[in-house]
């Protein structure tokens, strides 16, 4: 009984201020909300300059292709013979050695990944090589 009495005399002698919590929580929500419908990744292929041209873009060109590489789904290919990377890596080390102005031509599909493409191109300028052309097979 004792301590029921203590307990009323605190909660009438004290008077204490509170904010109500609720609205701010909303608010904190309703910023939270924005915030994540608004954000916008930066596109980090944007800055990179390759150009895919189009299928028909193959047609003028008068390129008698040396070596032929292709791009597809999860596959690489020399001269139509499927590579893995570490094979692709050898005989790009290797054609660089004999002649860096090799001409090779990359052939990608519109649905091969556009990283596979990227890594392909990294593998050929660390190679040496340089003249490559990039062609669109759909």
């Amino acid at each position: 009984m004792k301590n029921l009495w203590l307990h009323r005399r605190r909660s009438r002698g004290q008077k204490t201020d509170t904010l109500p919590m609720t609205p701010m929580i909303d608010v904190v929500f309703l910023l939270l909300i924005y915030f994540i419908f608004t954000f916008e990744t930066p596109d980090r292929l944007a800055g990179l300059p390759v150009l895919r041209p189009t299928r028909h873009a193959h047609e003028n060109m008068r390129v008698t292709p040396s070596f032929m590489i292709g791009v597809y789904q999860n596959i690489y290919t020399i001269n139509d013979t499927q590579v893995s990377v570490e094979a692709m890596t050898r005989v790009f080390h290797n054609l660089a050695k004999i002649d860096p102005t090799t001409n090779v031509v990359v052939i990608a599909t519109g649905n091969s990944p556009h990283r596979a493409l990227i890594s392909l191109m990294d593998l050929l300028h660390k190679s040496g090589l340089e003249t490559i052309t990039l062609l669109s097979a759909d």
